[in-house]
């Protein structure tokens, strides 16, 4: 068996017991795998978009609580890159 762990594929031969985290593949797997380069997927730019989108709108949504609070406005850059990330999240 292979062992992926920490970006590093191990064998049998330096890996005495499966370690945490790691997955284990087949032989036939390891063989189809090890040479083919990781390509992300639209659906896996997708989630790291949607994941910074919702991260960036967490992070200033003091600032809709303080317009709602005060009625102090939402400085207009901040507006934008808000729509923006709304309309990126998929």
């Amino acid at each position: 068996m292979k062992y992926f762990l920490n970006d590093t594929w191990c064998n049998d031969s330096t890996v005495t017991s499966l370690p945490v985290g790691a997955t284990s593949l087949s032989d036939t797997e390891w063989d189809n795998r090890q040479n083919t380069p990781y390509v992300k997927t639209e659906e896996d730019l997708q989630r790291e978009t949607n994941a910074t989108s919702q991260a960036y709108l967490a992070s200033t949504d003091w600032y809709a609580s303080r317009k709602s609070d005060t009625g102090e406005a939402i400085p207009d850059d901040i507006v934008a890159l808000r729509v923006a990330a709304r309309e990126a999240i998929g």
